[in-house]
């Protein structure tokens, strides 16, 4: 008898067009092989049994051991139920070799893998401790650099660095190189550099300004806007600091848009900013903002010339 309806089946068709059987026979030998393979792997890296009494005594022993307290009970019991597959497929006739020579393909191919995981978990290792120690060697060149930049604004040498030369009784070539810098009496760095007999006068175009990057940004007290080809700014060196004005000229008129002041105090504490610093004045409504460092350095040349 088949519960196959003929139109269903291939009953009716000739030898060329029949496709073979449409119902897929049932299997349970793979999932009984799939549990053995898990336990297997996670038991051991090698098979050692070869028939089925053999590997159901050794899943007898790893139960022991898994049953003791503080060892995993849960792989326990998946070692019991496989010791339970085990009778099923010897219930099945199914013969050992096949079976024992398919489970030994899957720990090859574990074994393998296993291999190849330890490898890159060794190479991340390494490239993990590659990256602290780049890490840490670009915490130093930074530290290095900021003491440099610190010295080369201020003249003033690092404590520790100071009292190690006191104690070995050296001189120190940086302390000779401060000396020199500062007998050139650059500007900022030396009160000299303010009283001069003609006070220095340099007007720039804007556009020039911000090309060179010394002004980051500029406004009109009122926010109207401005076209930068139609503005100047002219920097006075006085004894006491710097006076600006920011001018506009259309057509052939030329007026004062805003006037202000750099005290010479406030110069000093610029030549220690960092690059990206900016600062605006006036103070209460900033019409014009400077990169510190690019201000000072402009400064510095009008003031050489």
């Amino acid at each position: 008898f088949c519960p196959v309806p003929p139109s269903l089946s291939t009953e009716m068709l000739s030898i060329k067009q029949q496709f073979g059987v449409l119902v897929r026979s049932f299997r349970p030998v793979e999932e009984h092989t799939r549990l053995l393979e898990e336990c297997l792997v996670q038991v051991t890296c090698e098979l050692k049994a070869e028939t089925f009494d053999k590997l159901r005594k050794e899943f007898a022993e790893e139960i022991a051991e898994q049953i003791r307290p503080g060892r995993d009970i849960i792989l326990a019991n998946k070692l019991m139920q496989a010791q339970e597959k085990i009778q099923e497929l010897k219930e099945l006739d199914l013969r050992e070799e096949e079976l024992f020579e398919s489970l030994e393909k899957v720990m090859a191919n574990r074994k393998e893998y296993s291999a190849y995981l330890s490898q890159m978990y060794y190479g991340m290792r390494q490239v993990e401790a590659m990256k602290r120690r780049h890490e840490k060697d670009v915490q130093q060149a930074l530290a290095s650099y900021e003491a440099a930049n610190r010295f080369q604004l201020t003249l003033q040498l690092p404590s520790p660095l100071i009292e190690a030369a006191k104690d070995l009784g050296v001189q120190l070539h940086l302390e000779s190189a401060a000396e020199r810098i500062q007998s050139r009496e650059e500007f900022v760095r030396n009160a000299n550099v303010w009283h001069h007999k003609n006070d220095p006068v340099m007007t720039y175009p804007m556009k020039k300004l911000l090309s060179r990057k010394v002004v980051v940004r500029f406004a009109d007290a009122d926010a109207s806007k401005l076209d930068a080809r139609e503005l100047r700014v002219t920097f006075h060196l006085r004894g006491d600091g710097v006076d600006v004005s920011l001018l506009l000229k259309r057509h052939t008129t030329e007026s004062v848009l805003q006037k202000f002041h750099i005290a010479e105090a406030s110069l000093r504490n610029l030549q220690k900013s960092d690059e990206k610093a900016t600062i605006g004045f006036p103070e209460e409504t900033p019409v014009l903002v400077f990169s510190q460092t690019k201000l000072v350095e402009m400064l510095g040349e009008i003031a050489a010339n």
